[in-house]
């Protein structure tokens, strides 16, 4: 499912834990709102590099969360988070292009 036109639902679920658990990692109805805006303001971010961001990791049911040690009020057990690599930069370029610009970010 697209949630944007350049990021899927499963790429923000994928989690090689809950696959090597056996866990499955599908986030609830307010969640995958959450999700929805998070992918648009991945849109921002892709735009500002024009090239592919791949998503290493995004929502984390609460099982998921904690088998890999995130804490309870993680933002990532909300849909809220995403941690992504910028192909073609270092994750310090990329930060540093992203907090440079007019993106606001946390």
């Amino acid at each position: 499912m697209l949630l944007t036109p350049h990021f899927s639902l499963e790429e923000f679920t994928l989690s090689s834990t809950a696959l090597a658990l056996g866990i499955e990692n599908t986030p609830e109805p307010a969640h995958l709102e959450n999700l929805q805006k998070l992918a648009q303001r991945m849109e921002d971010v892709r735009a500002l590099f024009n090239v592919v961001i791949e998503i290493t990791s995004g929502y984390r049911n609460p099982q998921v969360n904690h088998a890999v040690g995130g804490v309870p009020n993680s933002a990532h057990a909300l849909g809220l988070a995403a941690d992504f690599h910028v192909h073609g930069f270092t994750d310090l370029e990329a930060a540093k292009r992203i907090r440079d610009s007019a993106l606001k970010f946390d």
